[in-house]
């Protein structure tokens, strides 16, 4: 079995969480700015699904390493992932947010 390094399981599940975290972010603009508690259960949801996601790759770092790994180097995968993912969510809400919809804010 091919093992991957942290950076690379990191990588790619940041540009997994990124682009779901996108996804579920720009539906969450799209259809819940009029109410506040639908807002907060989706946003609930999609920090759910992002969790779960960053649970998925420090398990395939585990694995990787023949199924036990140190602290270090579960942190270092989750670092790379989390920094990927928050890079394309903000992106994402800027454009979104200055670009897209600027009278969201204002809703």
């Amino acid at each position: 079995m091919f093992k991957h390094s942290a950076t690379e399981t990191g990588i790619r599940y940041g540009l997994i969480g990124g682009f779901v975290y996108v996804l579920l972010s720009y539906l969450q603009y799209t259809f819940t700015p009029e109410n506040p508690l639908r807002f907060f259960v989706y946003k609930l949801l999609t920090y759910s699904v992002i969790v779960v996601l960053y649970v998925m790759a420090a398990r395939e770092r585990r694995r990787n390493l023949g199924g036990h790994a140190s602290f270090r180097s579960l942190v270092q995968v989750l670092v790379i992932t989390i920094t990927i993912t928050e890079i394309f969510l903000t992106a994402f809400n800027y454009v979104y947010l200055n670009y897209i919809d600027p009278q969201w804010t204002a809703e």
